[in-house]
């Protein structure tokens, strides 16, 4: 894995199409697991080379917020790096969460099951 990247390093991108629901999901998606910087709808805007308000507009107008963007992307990849047997405690780090206990309330409220519920009905 290479070293994390900070705030200072994420560059905008005039390549970038306009960002849209899956430009943000994907880009989200590269830096969770890639980041130390909190991802916030001004990084990922500054990233995306639009304003924040553009980049809230956009998302709207798809049907979702950026916090729910971060929100799908999160419980996909903390899926995701479950069935790669993570602990729950790696996943809610390499997630960006505050600490553990944040981590296990969101995964209840995402899949109705508590995190050793879930460890346990996979085996």
């Amino acid at each position: 894995m290479s070293a994390p990247v900070t705030s200072h390093q994420i560059e905008p991108s005039s390549k970038l199409a306009p960002p849209s629901l899956g430009a943000t999901r994907t880009w989200l998606e590269q830096m969770l697991f890639a980041t130390t910087c909190a991802l916030s709808l001004e990084v990922a805007a500054h990233r995306l080379a639009v304003t924040p308000r553009t980049l809230q507009r956009r998302l709207r107008a798809e049907g979702t917020s950026f916090r729910g963007v971060l929100r799908d992307v999160r419980r996909g990849l903390a899926l995701a790096a479950l069935d790669a047997r993570r602990t729950g405690a790696e996943t809610s780090d390499a997630l960006g969460f505050s600490e553990p206990a944040t981590f296990y309330r969101a995964f209840k409220c995402w899949t109705g099951v508590t995190l050793k519920e879930f460890v346990r009905q996979r085996g």
